[in-house]
């Protein structure tokens, strides 16, 4: 909500949850307000704010402040998608998300704010901020019931379109299939992937393209798709785990960054990045 001072929400979620999709729907339900949304590049502050001058239409000259930019235009909404790449677990790793706090703070009333930010990420700024975030409101993205998966998984089926049929699914019954077989196959098959995939659309979806198979006349049939073998994860090395860690808080982290939030060294970590590619880990 806008008020008289500037406000910051935080929309917090796993990767595949929406989030991004999320925003979109705020920006149109904040209508005719208008809003200003960027994607953190993972390239630094420096390259957020000059996203934003451009979304704003003003030249980065260094004439103006970005906050005056934006006070000139009030009311108005800043949406940032994906602010977990400003920040890395390291010495100072939280300077580039601090400084979009003080950009909020110094911006003034009609100015607002609502960022996204990962799951994993949030964890960490939890953790060694505790209160101090400058966030006034965080909000989880919940996960989605398996009626709305069952929805979005037809619904992409047909902008595809693409007609599979469940029937080898179906259970063997003496005399052969009977009708409604294959209705029952496809909600039971629904409801493996709403369980597999803990209610997570983007998880579905990538189960759910695993699962279609083309027949040589053209037809696509369903299948069920083949989970990622755990084992692999329980067999590495703490080091190991710690470059994983650090893969799901640094969002398209290169090695150098993983080894510097990690504290390992750059060959270690170039051994478990290797291994986690080549087993499909990663």
């Amino acid at each position: 909500t806008l008020t008289k001072r500037a406000t910051v929400g935080l929309l917090v979620g796993a990767r595949g949850t929406g989030k991004t999709t999320a925003l979109r729907a705020i920006a149109r339900g904040l209508h005719p307000v208008r809003c200003v949304q960027v994607r953190c590049q993972g390239r630094g502050y420096p390259q957020l704010e000059g996203d934003l001058l451009a979304a704003l239409g003003s030249p980065p000259d260094g004439t103006r402040s970005l906050a005056e930019c934006l006070a000139d235009v009030a009311p108005v909404a800043v949406l940032v998608d994906d602010c977990h790449r400003l920040m890395r677990p390291t010495i100072g790793g939280f300077d580039a998300l601090d400084r979009l706090g003080e950009l909020m703070r110094s911006a003034g009333g009609g100015v607002s704010m609502v960022a996204t930010m990962g799951d994993a990420a949030w964890q960490l700024v939890a953790r060694a901020r505790h209160h101090h975030a400058f966030f006034d409101r965080v909000s989880r993205l919940e996960p989605w019931s398996e009626e709305r998966l069952g929805t979005l998984v037809a619904a992409r089926a047909r902008a595809a379109s693409v007609r599979p049929t469940f029937a080898g699914l179906q259970e063997a019954r003496p005399g052969g299939a009977v009708p409604g077989d294959e209705q029952r196959a496809e909600r039971g098959y629904t409801r493996v992937l709403w369980d597999y995939s803990g209610g997570n659309p983007g998880v579905a979806l990538q189960a759910w393209r695993d699962s279609l198979r083309q027949r040589a006349d053209g037809s696509v049939v369903v299948r069920l798709f083949e989970p990622p073998p755990v084992e692999q994860l329980e067999e590495l090395s703490v080091d190991g785990l710690f470059v994983l860690r650090a893969l799901l808080q640094l969002d398209g982290a290169t090695e150098e960054e993983v080894a510097m939030g990690t504290s390992l060294g750059r060959a270690q970590v170039a051994d478990v990045l290797r291994r986690a590619l080549a087993e499909g880990i990663v």
